[in-house]
Formats: structure tokens, sequence, C-alpha cells
């Protein structure tokens, strides 16, 4: 019975000890973790309405997977994203631990407002890992989520992070690509980003929206099967599409991708070439043609209205032979293009590439066409105009003799141990004769060395047929570090050179150290630039940057600097977004212990406050440094923001078009590395009590006809009467004035004059014609 008694104790004693201990971690946990997430239903619902993304346009349907008794594969879950407070005490950036590499930490994403620049807070913003995207990929029997709406992938992300203050989230982060997007409201975006490089992104946000293009034949049918382009401005694909059996295909998130990718934002609408017809330009699209509005099946289309429609029309032929300049054909691989000569974003560009030395196109009829040859590595590129066939069915051959040959030069590239360089990557910078010191580099060849080490180079032309004098060959390391160089002069680089064995040798550090903000915090992907000089008395700032030596800090600031740099003076610089670049710093070669300083920008904003009537079109906010102007953006809602203001003094000015003095001008205002003023005492713009806002408008007395004519207003200063014209057209006079009282005489040709004094304000004006 004792016995008993005393192994009944020890139980109790053990089991005591046990809860104690439970009890300790789990108050641990509490006051040094996240709180704990109660999944409530209430809670679910409401998460789950924050995160809703629209559904996809054209849903994406798996082919049915064969019968087997395996488990299908799941769509993979995601835990929640750490939060707490991080840089500048900003809520939701959280500390980023040192770790093993970059690739191992958080994801930073901010999320900005593409219409007004600012910040979002509150954004859901999700993620997925390069494993979870290739487990999805698996999940959807090997489909690549690449060529994937993002909003559908990222479906697998059940955990949204919020964005705080600053429009900032961290996310969980893992090596290699990741996909991340932001949705506030309807404003959406997305990005991928490639981990072992990028510690941070930004997501310009922009109101989300849907492309649809129909295409149909002669008769309004519907067109299945057709691949629909659209093309920027520039000729640069953004985005194509197969259409479907109804004749419809959609581009979802489009407006997000215009604006993002497109240059200068305008897009053309088109078909690429189709067996039996032409699909000519159809619309220009922009931003802000999508107005969000949806068709009967919930689709958004572009600013409300139908799906563009693209109708098919009868096509010509152009075939086109390439020689060379000695009359042979050409069996290189050269890419031939053939677009129209009025617009190369239009609806005549096709690209085709060839290694027969002969190209087919189906043009339009009727059009004025530039062939442009591209020789790639074999000849330098070519254009020459050319008149497409003028009827439908006719067919136009045409010869075209391609640029001369490139010169090439040939190497066996081996290491300091006679090994030679297999699978290498590297570059080969082009150096012209010039003074050393002065590093006249004209180009960058990029290469790969194959299985035996064997490397070409093709040497392109250069501009003002300067001379090649020798090629700084450099590879790679594992790391993506400069590694190894060797300087070649070249005696004749026009043509083929053989080098044989090139021994590279590690290229030396030349300096290292960190980069760091005016708070002594590291500034992750800095990119530090050299320049050197001979000259003992020049100023840094004149030094000659050498391009080819570059580095880039890592994620706690630090770099390292490698090159073969020449130069008795050395200089560094360094530059971040959101900084402001420094002066040159001359430094000491080889020095391990350099600490490079860079300061935060300042941003202003504050709220315009406009006379009644008056509509923000004429009013422009400058902020005025001292040797240079910076534009501040001006939203909608009157609110005025401009970023990338540099520690100093700078006067706040604001000009409106028609006065020729500021009509707000602060002076001497301080900027602050890092700090963003709001203030609405200081950065409030009234201009309700400084000026006069008049408009009205001017008519024949019979009210039938709109006048044209000019006004004289006379404002009265402490100076004394200032007299300005004011033109105006189709009866509509309106002006700002630096007076709350003015005096107008309005003067139209072969009507009376009328004058009015002492107006606060313009009142309709009609005037009689002239009696004769």
């Amino acid at each position: 019975m004792t016995r008993k008694v005393h192994v009944l104790g020890r139980a109790l004693f053990v089991t005591a000890v046990w809860a104690a201990l439970i009890v300790l971690i789990a108050c641990v946990a509490h006051f040094a973790g996240p709180e704990p997430v109660v999944q409530s239903s209430a809670g679910v619902a409401e998460r789950t309405a924050h995160a809703v993304v629209p559904a996809p346009p054209r849903p994406i349907v798996a082919p049915p997977a064969p019968e087997t008794s395996r488990k299908p594969p799941q769509v993979p879950t995601q835990p929640a994203s750490k939060g707490g407070v991080g840089e500048g005490g900003m809520l939701g950036l959280g500390s980023l631990p040192l770790g093993p590499g970059a690739a191992y930490q958080g994801l930073g994403v901010q999320v900005i407002s593409h219409a007004t620049t600012e910040p979002i807070a509150g954004a859901l913003v999700r993620w997925a890992t390069a494993d979870q995207l290739a487990e999805w990929s698996r999940a959807h029997h090997g489909m690549p989520p690449e060529l994937v709406d993002p909003a559908v992938v990222l479906d697998l992300c059940t955990t949204p992070v919020p964005t705080q203050s600053g429009g900032i989230a961290i996310t969980e982060s893992a090596p290699g690509k990741m996909l991340v997007d932001a949705r506030s409201g309807v404003l959406y975006g997305f990005a991928w980003v490639d981990r072992d490089v990028q510690a941070r992104t930004r997501i310009d946000v922009v109101a989300d929206g849907t492309l649809a293009v129909e295409v149909v034949d002669f008769a309004t049918q519907p067109v299945g099967g057709v691949t629909v382009l659209v093309r920027d401005s520039s000729g640069v694909d953004l985005w194509s599409a197969t259409s479907a059996q109804d004749g419809l295909a959609y581009w979802p998130h489009a407006p997000f991708v215009i604006a993002r990718d497109a240059t200068p934002g305008v897009c053309t609408v088109m078909l690429e070439r189709v067996t039996d017809g032409w699909w000519r330009k159809s619309a220009q699209i922009t931003v802000e043609s999508f107005a969000g509005s949806k068709d009967s099946t919930g689709h958004a289309t572009t600013a409300g209205r139908d799906p563009i429609r693209l109708v098919a029309g009868a096509v010509g032929r152009v075939e086109v032979e390439l020689f060379t300049e000695s009359g042979q054909r050409v069996d290189e691989l050269v890419t031939v293009s053939l677009r129209t000569a009025a617009d190369a974003g239009g609806a005549g560009a096709v690209r085709r590439a060839t290694r027969s030395a002969h190209a087919v196109f189906e043009v339009e009829p009727g059009l004025d066409l530039v062939l442009d040859i591209d020789g790639h590595d074999s000849f330098e590129s070519r254009s020459q105009n050319l008149r497409g066939p003028e009827k439908a069915n006719e067919t136009s051959t045409i010869r075209a003799v391609v640029g001369p040959r490139l010169p090439v030069v040939r190497a066996r590239l081996v290491g300091e141990g006679a090994e030679p360089l297999r699978t290498v990557k590297g570059a080969a910078w082009i150096e012209t004769g010039a003074p050393t010191g002065q590093h006249p580099t004209a180009g960058r060849v990029e290469f790969e060395t194959d299985d035996a080490g064997q490397v070409r180079i093709v040497l392109h032309p250069l501009p003002e047929q300067a001379q090649i004098a020798a090629l700084l060959i450099v590879t790679r390391n594992k790391f993506g570090d400069w590694f190894s160089a060797v300087h070649v002069p070249l005696a004749d680089a026009r043509r083929d050179t053989d080098l044989g064995d090139l021994t590279l040798a590690e290229m030396p550090t030349v300096v290292a150290g960190y980069v760091l903000n005016e708070r002594e915090w590291p500034v992750p992907n800095a990119q530090v630039e050299i320049a050197t000089s001979d000259d003992p008395t020049l100023d840094p700032d004149l030094f000659q940057p050498d391009l080819r030596f570059t580095a880039v800090a890592d994620q706690v600031g630090y770099f390292r600097l490698r090159g073969l740099v020449e130069g008795a003076r050395i200089a560094l610089t360094v530059s971040a977004p959101d900084h402001t670049r420094p002066k040159r710093r001359v430094v000491e070669r080889g020095d391990r212990k350099l600490a490079l300083a860079i300061e935060r920008c300042a941003s202003i904003a504050g709220k315009l406050i406009l006379p009644g009537g008056m509509p923000p079109d004429p009013v422009h906010v400058w902020i005025d440094l001292e040797y240079e102007s910076i534009p501040a953006r001006i939203g909608p809602d009157l609110v005025y923001r401009c970023v990338g203001i540099p520690r100093g003094d700078f006067d706040l000015r604001v000009m409106v078009d028609g006065l020729p003095e500021p009509a707000y001008l602060v002076q001497n205002m301080s900027a602050l590395p890092g700090v963003d003023q709001r203030d609405p005492g200081t950065t409030t713009v009234n201009l309700q009590q400084r000026l006069g806002w008049f408009a009205c408008s001017v008519r024949s007395s019979d009210e039938r006809v709109a006048l044209t004519g000019v006004a004289l207003v006379t404002e009265t200063h402490d100076s004394g009467p200032v007299v300005r014209e004011v033109p105006f057209q189709k009866g509509l006079l309106e002006f700002p004035a630096a007076t709350k009282v003015v005096d107008i005489e309005v003067r139209v040709e072969g009507y009376e004059t009328r004058l009015l004094l002492q107006v606060d304000h313009c009142p309709d004006i009609h005037l009689s014609p002239l009696k004769r």
C-alpha cells in the first residue's frame, strides 16, 4: 500500500511539473509571438470577403485525369505570414533576420496606387514560392503557372497578408521564382520575383479590368482558332491569345499590364496572319479605356462597351529572297520583319525567322512597307522601303541584300591551371583606342563557352566609325560576381581573328565595405559605381566612370567590387531607389572597412484649395531646389505629392496658367532624409483668398452666335494697374486673376465693345452687332 502511494505521488508530481512547463511555454508564446488566429465562422467569412478576387474571364478547364488509384495532388496551402515592427517603426515590415542567404528571408512587398502614387494600407497581398508553384503545376496536369492568370494561381494562398503603414507587407519566402499579387477594392496588380536576386518588390495597382476581343468574318459570324495580338506603340508584343469557338478572347488584368509594360501606354489591337485572310488594326487602348463594367457573362469589358471587334479582309503576298553582297544566297539564321511604314506597331507588322533565305508574308493590299533584316551574329542589320501588292491575291517578289558580314573573334578560354572553362557565361567589353584611364567602351557582347571552352565573339559595328583596339574578356563565378578576366589587344578587328588559348586570371578586389543610410541602416540592392583618374587635382565628380565594374550590395548592405581598374585615383558613388545619389568619394584601393553613406529622399504632400468653379488643369505645383525644379503630381482629389526631394532647403511654388507670377510661394522649407511632410498647416495651398476665377459665355445679342475675340483684364495691385490680354474662342471666356476684383473689356470684331468695371464675377455677356 505504501509503495502504491509513493508511486502515485511520484506520478502526480511529474504530471504537475509537465503541466507547469506547458503553461510556461504557452505564456512565453503568448507574449513573444503573434496572437493565435481564432478560426470562428464569422472570422473566416470576414477574411474570405476581404480576399475575394473576381473570377477569371476564361476558367481553366484541365483535361480529365486518367483513372488511377492514386490520390490526386493537393493544391498547397500556406501558413500565416509574420508581421511586426521594422525599419522606421513601420508596422508589418518586420525585421529580416540574418540567415544563410537573402533568398531565405522574407519578401517585402510595397503596394502603391498607380493613379495617386500613394501607398495603400490594408491591401491584401498573396504569394506563392517556387515549390508551391511547381506543386500547383503538377496539380493542374503540368500547366506552367506563367501561362495562367496570376489571380487563379494565387487562389492557393489561403492567408493573404494585409499591408500596414507605408503600404508594406512581409510574406514568407524561399529561393527561386515567386509570384505575388495585391488587391485593394477594385485595384489589382501582380509581380514575378526572383528571390535569388530581389529582397523586395513594388506593385503599382490599377483599376482591374479585362480586354475582350471578338473575331468575326465579313458576315459577322464568330471565328475561332485565330491568334489575337496586342502590341504597344513601340511594336512590342504585350499579349496574345487564341479566340474560342464563339470568336472571343479575353485578356485579364489588361489595364495593369498596359500601365506596367506599354511604351508610352498606347496599344494597338490586331490579329496575326491566318491562312485565308488578314485582320487589320482595330483600336487603340490605354489604361483610361477601362471602365470596369461587365458584360452579360460577368467579364469586365473595355470602356463599358461591347468587345473590340476585328473583321477579316482579303490579303496579298510578299515573298522575300535574301542574298549576300557577293550575290550568294543567305544560309545563316536571320530575322525578317515586315511592317507598315506609317506605324511600327500597326497591322502590317509580322515577324518571321528564316534559314532558307525565303520568307513569305500575307499583308493588307495597298500598303507602303518597311522590310527589316536583323542579321543576328552573321550580318549587319539593314532596312529598305517597298510597296506591297496593290490588289488582293497578288504576289510581290522582293530580292533583298543583307548587310556586310560581321567579323568574329574566336578563342579557347582556360583557367590558371590550364583547364578549359566549360559552359561558362561571360562578356567581352569592346574598347576603342584612347588614353589610359578613360575606359572608352563601345559595347558589350555576351557569350557562353562550349564543352571545350571555345568561345565565339561577334564584333558589331561601332558608332562613328571608331576603331576597335582591344577586348576585355571576363567571366562570372557561381555567385554572379565578376571573377576572372584577360585583356587582349586586337591588331585588325575588321576580319576574323583566332586568339588561340587565353588564360583568365582572377580579378583582384578593388574595395569592399557596406552601404548605409543616414541612420546607419543597411541599404539592400544598392549599386556601387567606380570612376578613376590620373589627375591629382581633378574634382572626383569629373572622374571617368568605368561602367564595366559595378557591385550590388546584398541584403545587409555589404558589397565587394572586383575589377582590373586602371587609374591612380579611384572614387566611388552609390545609388538606390528612393535615395539621394551622393557625390563621388575618393577611397584607397584595397580598403576593406569602407562605409558608403547614402541618404533617403524626402517627400511632401498637401491639399489644393481652389476658388469656386476653377478646374485644376491650369494649376502646377513645383518643388524648387538649388539647381533644378521637380514637378508635383496633382491627383483628382486635389492632393499634390512630390517624392525624391534631397536634403536641404527648397521652395514650394504654385503657378497658374495665364498668370506671370507665382500664385503661391513658400520659401526655405527644409527637407530631411526619409521625412514625409504632410502637416496641413504647412502643406495646404489655399488659393481661394489669393485668386479670383472668372468664367462666362460671350454670345451675340440674339444668342445665336458664340463669339471669338479678346478680353482686356485689368488688375489693381499695390504697384499700380496691370493689364493683360485673354483670348477666347467659341463663346467661352475663362481666366484666373491675382485679385478678387477686376475690370473686363470684351472686344469682338464686328460687335460693340463691352466694359465691366470692378466685378468679382463674370456674368454672361451679350454683344450687339455694329451698325453700318
